[in-house]
């Protein structure tokens, strides 16, 4: 009867490091800034349960190395967990408000297909698997093409605000509206809202009563990226800022 060589098993936990250093630990402080980056903009209470909801199913990954889990799906979970984590980030510029929660919540949905996999029954071996892969699949590709369309989004909104002035440059008040703008990304045309002078919305100007009130001598757009409930502003008497709800 023979008996594993003790020289390969070291070999193969040297290259588990060697993944764990080059790929998963990378990604997690990645992981980190983003969520550092999210919470600079919240200054209640709730930070330290934020980090925690976040960041929390980066643990997962190392639970299984520890454990000595079969590799190639531990390796696995080392890519695709912190992926999915950032996709939870972007989901906060995507998706805004509550909807954003959702990428979220599947993204602890991890905790059944590693649970599987910690139990080490035989009959559980591919279920892990298809799991981890429906997890990332329902969240990691909407993210991707949602995340192309806000960089595209936020050009063409840039754009139509350069336009804004210098039609008023040239004529002395904003445009009524955007008819005689050329688009850059014309198929997202629909993602955007804009009024122009002697028109109202409902950010600018909540009150008509206000001395300063001259619908004449203002402009705003809004534009979605992934819920028509929630978008971004520009106004050219507040600047920018988020319908969250």
């Amino acid at each position: 009867m023979s008996h594993p060589d003790p020289n390969l098993k070291r070999l193969s936990k040297a290259e588990d490091w060697g993944f764990m250093l080059a790929v998963f630990i990378p990604l997690s402080v990645l992981c980190a800034f983003s969520c550092a980056e999210v919470l600079r903009k919240d200054t209640g209470g709730m930070n330290w349960f934020a980090v925690l909801f976040f960041l929390g199913p980066l643990s997962l990954p190392p639970v299984l190395f520890v454990t000595g889990s079969r590799p190639f799906f531990t390796a696995a979970c080392a890519v695709l967990i912190p992926l999915e984590v950032l996709a939870a980030f972007l989901a906060d510029y995507t998706l805004i408000g509550v909807a954003s929660m959702f990428p979220l919540l599947l993204l602890w949905a991890n905790l059944i297909p590693v649970g599987l996999q910690l139990s080490k029954r035989e009959s559980a071996q591919l279920a892990p698997w298809i799991l981890m892969v429906l997890i990332g699949v329902s969240i990691l590709p909407r993210q991707a093409w949602l995340g192309v369309k806000l960089l595209k989004l936020e050009y063409e909104a840039k754009r139509i605000i350069a336009y804004s002035y210098e039609y008023k440059l040239q004529t002395g008040t904003f445009p009524a509206d955007l008819s005689g703008y050329s688009w850059r990304y014309s198929s997202l045309s629909n993602h955007f809202g804009y009024q122009g002078h002697g028109t109202d919305d409902k950010f600018t100007y909540p009150f008509k009563d206000d001395p300063q009130y001259d619908a004449s001598d203002k402009f705003s757009i809004r534009y979605y990226v992934g819920n028509k409930d929630t978008a971004y502003w520009y106004s050219s008497k507040k600047g920018w800022f988020v319908e969250d709800d």
